[in-house]
């Protein structure tokens, strides 16, 4: 008795599979994140993420460059990063700071090296923490795939190394008067590439024939 052959054999424990250790393991972490504001009494609840806490809230674009450096805790890339946020066809918010072409680019709002702002260089930090074969940053606003020729998400895409990103066309959350994530037809752009799609089952159906409103 006592002797090792006699002892209890340990036990590998894997994570459990899709969970966040099993993505750890892989090298990558989910995060979402949403405008830190207040709403309504009778709105915040049709939000239905107002008291997640797997969402981070940030206040500005500084904010989410915090939030990124904490889940990716030195060694991981973002997955799947989704910002929640009001937004529109010319743009939308990350935080307090409204993302747009012409806050990137100046009154051009052409993507030029000589006219890149502030703003810009800031947001492109993002792209420290993203990679651009696996990586989806999902744009949880309204609108913001009607951009006029979808220039938005693909001078986002270009900022980050050509990574995926994902804009919806229709109103989404209590705004579509659903609570639901992914409300109709979205963009999605990978650099200056861009397709509509609709999402069904879990799977991106592609939506050839689909124009956006005007």
């Amino acid at each position: 008795m006592g002797d090792a052959e006699d002892a209890a054999p340990k036990v590998q424990r894997w994570p459990a599979a899709g969970g966040r250790e099993a993505l750890e393991l892989l090298g990558y972490v989910d995060l979402s994140v949403r405008q830190r504001v207040t709403k309504p009494p009778e709105i915040e609840p049709l939000l239905n993420i107002a008291d997640r806490s797997d969402i981070m809230l940030i206040s500005s674009v500084s904010g989410l460059l915090i939030a990124a450096r904490r889940a990716c805790k030195g060694r991981l890339k973002i997955r799947e990063l989704r910002i929640f946020g009001h937004g529109n066809p010319g743009g939308f918010w990350i935080g307090s700071d409204w993302i747009s072409l012409s806050y990137l680019f100046g009154e051009n709002r052409r993507d030029e090296e000589s006219a890149r702002t502030a703003l810009y260089h800031e947001l492109a930090k993002l792209k420290d923490y993203l990679s651009p074969e696996n990586s989806t940053v999902i744009i949880d606003s309204c609108e913001v795939g009607q951009s006029a020729g979808q220039e938005l998400p693909k001078a986002l895409s270009r900022m980050w190394g050509n990574v995926t990103v994902r804009a919806y066309v229709e109103k989404q959350g209590y705004e579509a008067e659903d609570p639901q994530q992914e409300h109709g037809p979205a963009v999605v752009c990978k650099g200056d590439d861009c397709a509509f799609v609709a999402r069904l089952f879990g799977m991106d159906v592609p939506l050839p024939n689909y124009q956006p409103p005007p």
